[in-house]
């Protein structure tokens, strides 16, 4: 099972079956966001850039270098270059999941998460009846 897949039954299976995860929710939105950006790094087929770097050194012997222009432009187009805000919004969605993983039901985390949604006809597993 992929990923996703597994993002999408998590909930289900430490409900036993009474909630889901509702896909339309931002926490999943967010997770969902993320695993993308984890395949695209994870797979990613053009990684290796060569260019000539001009390294510098100050009165205090630090060095320094400036980026070209087109490395720039390539670090500027991956998914690495992720927003600050970004970084926090999934940061909050693992979080999120987190207390959903480790609270179970304690709290009412099922009830009160906008991650879990009920489901339409919880499944009874066949040894509870």
């Amino acid at each position: 099972m992929n990923l996703r897949g597994k993002l999408d039954s998590i909930v289900f299976l430490v409900s036993n079956g009474q909630y889901i995860s509702d896909n339309e929710s931002k926490t999943y939105q967010q997770l969902s966001e993320l695993i993308k950006v984890r395949n695209e790094v994870a797979h990613a087929k053009d990684f290796f850039h060569e260019c000539e770097l001009e390294i510098e050194e100050n009165d205090e012997g630090h060095l320094s270098f400036e980026v070209p222009s087109n490395l720039r432009t390539v670090l500027n187009d991956t998914p690495l270059s992720v927003a600050y805000d970004q970084c926090c919004s999934y940061r909050a969605a693992l979080h999120h999941l987190h207390q959903i993983l480790t609270e179970f039901n304690e709290n009412g985390c099922f009830e009160t998460s906008e991650f879990c949604r009920k489901a339409v006809q919880p499944i009874i597993p066949p040894d509870a009846a």
